[in-house]
């Protein structure tokens, strides 16, 4: 993970990352992403029936399937953060 890490930041260091930009948007909404992804998860899980029943392949969908619809969020949530820099939701 930690040359994982050195990569990206090599990467990144040469090039402009974008607003739209995956690990960007993530990355500046970590915690709010973490909240919601860990409730989204659990409860899609109970719901449809496959609660600590799912495989390995059924964990890699769901979670894709997490990854895209919290994607907007997290790019709103990281857009309110940066208009109100001051507040309480810097923490978040």
């Amino acid at each position: 993970m930690c040359l994982c890490l050195a990569l990206l930041m090599q990467v990144y260091s040469r090039k402009s990352a974008t607003s739209i930009d995956p690990l960007m948007v993530f990355g500046r909404a970590a915690l709010f992403y973490y909240i919601l992804h860990v409730h989204l998860l659990a409860g899609s899980a109970k719901a449809v029936g496959l609660w600590r029943s799912g495989g390995l392949l059924t964990t890699a969908t769901a979670t894709l399937a997490v990854l895209v619809v919290l994607y907007p969020l997290c790019r709103w949530f990281a857009k309110v953060k940066r208009a109100y820099p001051q507040s309480l939701l810097r923490f978040i």
